[in-house]
């Protein structure tokens, strides 16, 4: 049931950043390209587990695509499951002077061990939100929310990023 409301609250957090940054992109048509590293924890069914990640993005307008990595290693609690995401995104951001916010869904390959100690290889349904302050033009830190749906294990997550790139 946890589960179910966290993917609930990420589905919409994703459809109001979407919905504001259509309405107010000023972005004028330039490109801003970025890159975000970050750590954080992941979760599903039966474990926390830590984690690590990237991606890199550009916005135009007011779409953003996405190129993302994470990677999830050992649990709290129960086995350690060892989780690999090679995901694309697609998405709407809203960018001003001094921050970020983008919503994007996309395609995801998923690989590793899950829980019960079985190799998992499959296809998912990647969503990202990320919000970050961006205090100077190539400089930023914040929030990247992701989740990856998929028929062998529900993953999301949270990682606090350095964004380093093009940001005005």
């Amino acid at each position: 049931m946890k589960r179910i409301a966290l993917i609930l609250i990420i589905v919409a957090s994703l459809i109001c950043v979407t919905n504001y940054a259509y309405a107010q992109s000023t972005n004028n048509g330039k490109t801003l390209c970025w890159i975000n590293f970050g750590f954080g924890s992941n979760f599903n069914q039966h474990n926390i587990m830590g984690d690590i990640g990237g991606s890199f993005s550009c916005q135009w307008q007011k779409y953003i695509v996405t190129t993302r990595f994470y990677k999830t290693q050992g649990g709290i609690w129960g086995p350690p499951p060892s989780i690999t995401e090679f995901a694309v995104l697609f998405g709407m951001a809203k960018k001003t002077k001094w921050w970020l916010a983008s919503g994007a869904g996309g395609l995801a390959y998923v690989s590793g061990v899950d829980d019960d100690n079985h190799n998992i290889s499959t296809i998912g349904f990647p969503i990202e939100s990320q919000l970050f302050v961006t205090p100077l033009s190539f400089f930023g830190l914040g929030v990247c929310l992701f989740g990856d749906l998929n028929t062998r294990m529900i993953n999301y997550g949270a990682l606090f990023c350095l964004q380093l790139g093009q940001l005005r």
